[in-house]
């Protein structure tokens, strides 16, 4: 049986990755996205990878992986991308990971119970 996460993947997989974010966001239950966290949070919209550029500084800059990926609804100050517009840095985001994650919060499923009634 597929589950509404497997249509928003289908849907990624076929292109709509737009699509997909709406799935997500609107129809898909946080029981699903908690247990399918690594398929899940590939498709959300607020996920962003930064580039790999290297810190400005005046010497030797060594640093070891690929940096992780960001969620656009942590931002630093609390005013989601007017911080990213304003010259900040996407670096400086929350990292996107399921504890503090907007899909997985309580606010999204007391909304999503209200609708199912």
């Amino acid at each position: 049986m597929i589950t509404i996460l497997g249509m928003a993947l289908d849907a990624a997989e076929a292109g709509d990755r737009l699509k997909a974010a709406r799935m997500l966001w609107d129809q898909v239950p946080a029981w699903q996205i908690r247990h399918n966290w690594k398929d899940a949070s590939e498709i959300c919209g607020q996920r962003v990878t930064p580039s790999g550029e290297p810190r400005p500084c005046n010497g030797l800059n060594v640093e070891i992986g690929a940096p992780s990926s960001r969620c656009l609804s942590k931002s630093p100050d609390g005013r989601g991308l007017l911080w990213y517009f304003s010259g900040g840095r996407v670096s400086a985001y929350g990292v996107c990971c399921p504890s503090g994650c907007p899909l997985l919060s309580d606010e999204r499923r007391k909304g999503a119970q209200q609708e199912s009634w």
